[in-house]
């Protein structure tokens, strides 16, 4: 079977919102945020928010057959508060983890804060997503607390990481 994988990073607009809403929805371990979060994240409100989607298509040829698969296939949300950033959510879709876009999502969410002179990036994470915890070690987040028995559904503790951006002004 032949893949040919390729995507590209943009803001997001108000026209994303129903592929964002059904990645957030299929993706087992995403926070699955309502209709409306996902609408304020992406209309101007006094909670700036930055929301990245990854964008582009894929072409794989099972056994002679082309089948084109063309839209959102991650995106990333966080909150710009001034030098401070958090990241509130990353989703990709199944089919395309472990490629690399969780990665790309994240590397150009830092690029940007770093343009707009944020000095730290802070995130959350349930402490049994190995991934997304390898992800965030990847991209040079340290782990520095953890708040005990934060989330339920199951209830478990969240890892608190932050990432310093040594290159703001």
């Amino acid at each position: 079977m032949f893949h040919f994988f390729a995507t590209h990073v943009r803001d997001a607009k108000l026209r994303d919102l129903e592929d964002i809403i059904r990645l957030g929805s299929e993706v087992a371990n995403s926070p699955h945020w309502t209709r409306e979060q996902y609408q304020q994240a992406l209309s101007p409100t006094d909670i700036p928010r930055l929301v990245m989607v990854s964008e582009g298509r894929v072409q794989q040829r099972p056994e002679g057959q082309t089948t084109d698969i063309e839209g959102v296939m991650g995106f990333i949300v966080a909150r710009t508060l001034g030098s401070e950033w958090e990241v509130e959510n990353v989703v990709v879709g199944d089919q395309f983890k472990r490629k690399g876009l969780g990665h790309l999502l994240l590397a150009c969410m830092i690029e940007r804060a770093r343009r707009e002179n944020a000095l730290v990036v802070r995130l959350e994470v349930r402490a049994c997503n190995a991934p997304a915890i390898a992800l965030y070690a990847k991209c040079g987040f340290q782990q520095d607390g953890r708040r005990k028995n934060y989330y339920s559904n199951p209830t478990e503790d969240a890892l608190l990481f932050s990432l310093l951006l040594e290159n703001a002004s």
